[in-house]
Order: structure tokens, then sequence, then C-alpha cells
């Protein structure tokens, strides 16, 4: 008799998960996902390969988040910026369930002003509440808020503005919304009606409306906001609060996008969600990272703030708790990591230079997980 013949089952194929946030100033977190896929794919052949791109209420929440709810992308002209000037920007639209989606970054965001335009004296978040408006008007019944890269630091009073409140100062004079007219405010007169509906708000920051961890000290800053202007618009933040109302300032989430958070949960009743987690749960993310072997994600600078909220940290969580390895390509690393990644790799490894990993970050990206490719299956196997 011969031995007996023994099939050997096929090896299962090597399944990879890449979840990204952004690339900051340089790659879209569809852009992010596609490099590194494109990467991994020419050092990993055999594998199987999914790409989930997400975001946490920043840029990029309005198409993630549409597309997750099966919804259109659309245009809307004629919406102010933070600095009053008409321009066109992207909303998403569900018509099944109604919802309409917009984020701040495209609206008021600071990416769309120069440095020597900033000042959240007079940046408004007035467009954001235009828009909104329409979509009330269009028969909205849930409109989903990305918080994240506003320019504003006006505590929502633009927001409630465009909505149709109208605010005066103790001679009864009506206000312009801004960050420098919230220390006028006496009284707030709400519009005589608005269609039902429900708002959800996503920050991906914790901090208050007020305070050494609030709203101006924390961001106010990087708005364009000095010395000498900090103390005028916490003051103003405080008269905001007194008038509108204090309760919705301690939320966590109240201080996101210049005060917006606030504004939202106490203008138009939205629920502050974290963002990521209000994504993850649209997209379906866990059940994604349960079918991987190995989770890839990342963002453009993983730093001590990545551990508030952001989508790095999100997926590393749900992914160990699984028991998954997981991965952060970056463009860079800055201050103290948390550990728990089973590799960080960073464009500025490759990279001669800061300039060079931004300009060229998607052809070094796509090299970087080529280069680094094989080390993932290879520490999954031990």
């Amino acid at each position: 008799m011969g031995l007996p013949f023994v099939v050997k089952a096929p090896l299962p194929r090597l399944r990879v998960l890449i979840a990204p946030d952004k690339f900051k100033g340089s790659l879209t977190s569809p852009e992010v996902a596609a490099a590194i896929a494109r990467g991994l794919a020419s050092a990993l052949p055999k594998a199987k390969i999914a790409a989930l791109p997400l975001a946490d209420g920043g840029d990029g929440f309005v198409p993630i988040v549409t597309a997750a709810l099966g919804g259109r992308l659309l245009k809307a002209r004629n919406i102010p910026d933070a600095l009053g000037r008409p321009r066109t920007v992207a909303y998403g639209w569900a018509a099944r369930s109604r919802t309409a989606v917009l984020d701040v970054a495209g609206v008021c965001g600071i990416a769309a002003l120069k440095a020597d335009e900033l000042d959240p004296l007079s940046a408004s978040t007035r467009g954001l509440g235009l828009l909104a408006r329409r979509m009330l008007k269009h028969g909205a019944k849930e409109i989903l808020v990305g918080l994240g890269g506003s320019a504003t630091n006006d505590g929502g009073m633009g927001f409630a503005a465009g909505l149709g409140y109208r605010f005066f100062d103790r001679s009864g004079k009506a206000l312009s919304p801004s960050g420098g007219a919230l220390v006028h405010i006496a009284r707030i007169v709400p519009p005589s009606s608005l269609p039902a509906c429900r708002f959800r708000a996503a920050v991906d920051v914790t901090n208050p409306l007020l305070g050494k961890l609030g709203a101006t000290a924390v961001f106010g800053p990087q708005k364009g906001a000095t010395a000498r202007t900090l103390p005028l618009l916490e003051k103003g933040m405080k008269t905001l609060a007194a008038v509108a109302g204090a309760e919705a300032a301690v939320l966590p989430g109240a201080g996101a996008a210049g005060g917006l958070g606030y504004g939202l949960a106490t203008f138009a009743g939205a629920k502050l969600e974290n963002g990521f987690g209000l994504i993850a749960a649209l997209t379906g993310l866990e059940k994604e990272i349960a079918r991987a072997d190995i989770v890839i994600t990342g963002e453009g600078c993983l730093d001590p703030q990545t551990d508030g909220g952001k989508v790095p940290e999100g997926v590393r969580r749900l992914a160990a708790a699984r028991g998954k390895p997981v991965y952060a390509f970056v463009g860079r690393t800055k201050g103290k990591i948390r550990g728990g990644y089973a590799g960080v790799f960073a464009l500025l490894d490759i990279a001669a230079d800061t300039r060079q990993a931004i300009a060229e970050a998607e052809r070094l990206l796509a090299r970087l997980a080529a280069e680094r490719g094989h080390r993932l299956s290879a520490g999954l196997n031990g």
C-alpha cells in the first residue's frame, strides 16, 4: 500500500482593513486609504485589502457620513463663510430618512482663510445657521453637523442668527453676530417658530465652553486670538451663557468649534456626540474590524491630542477589544504617544523634510506602505 494521500488546505488570505483619518493639509481620508492600499498591494499581493475612510467631525465629515447614509452630495450657493463672503459649499442629503449632513469646516472653516485674515472677533457661524435653515425648509427631519476646523469663536451666536434668533444690546440695538459682539448681548429673541428637527453634533474634543480648558483659552490662539483679545472673547462667552442659559456650557464638547457645540445644544437642542463614535456606528466599523486580521489607521500627526477622541485612538481601542493588531501610518509623530500600536510608521521616516512630506504625501505614503508591508504579516505570525 502506498502512503496515505494528504490534502493540505490552502492558507486563508490575509485580511487587512485600512481605516484612517485625513492627513490635514495634504490628503483626504479616502486618498490616504487609497495610497496605503496601493503600497500594501505590492508588498502583500495575496492579501485581501478593504478600505474604510473615516473622520471625527472635521474635514471629510460630509462625504463620509453622506455615503454611509446612502445619500447624495449636493451644493449650496451663496452661503457666507466665517467673514461673511458668499461661497458655494457641499452638504449631504439622504432623501429616504430626510437627513441633512453639514460641517463647520466646509462653511466657516479656518482652512478657507489666509493667515492674515484670521479674526475671531469678526468671524461668525451665521453661514452654518443659514444652511441649516435651508435644510429645515427643505423638510429635513434630522441634521447631522460635524464640528471641527472652524475659524470662529462666537459660541454659536452666528448659527442661531442664521436660524432666525435675534440678539440685542442694552439699548435695544440689534447686534450682528460675531465673537466680538458676544460681550454686548443683553436680550435674545427666538424665531416665532422652527420646524421640528433632530440635531446631532459630532465633536472631536471634550472641552467645555468656559475656563482654562474652554473654547477660547484652548483654541482661540490658533484662530488669531491674541493676549489682548482673549479676555474679551472669554468675557463674551460668559455673557452669552448668562443670557442664553448656562446649562449646556459644561457639556463635554460645548467648547468645540469656538463654542458652537454650546450654541447647537442651546439654540437647536442638539445632542453632542463623539464624532468618531457616531461615524463608527454609521459605517459599521466594528464589524469590519471583526473580519480583519490586521487593522491599519492613521492621521497627519499622531500626538497626545490623538487620545482625546481622534480616529486613530478610536480604531486602536476597538481593534484591541477584539485582539487585532493595529498599525498607524502617519505624517509625523509629536510628543509622547500612547502605547498599544503594533507599529507606527511616519512619512518623515523616509521624507527629506516636512515640506516634502506634505507636498508628496500620496507618493510617499504608498512607498512607506510598500516598504513596511512585509512587517505586518511577519508580526501577525510572530
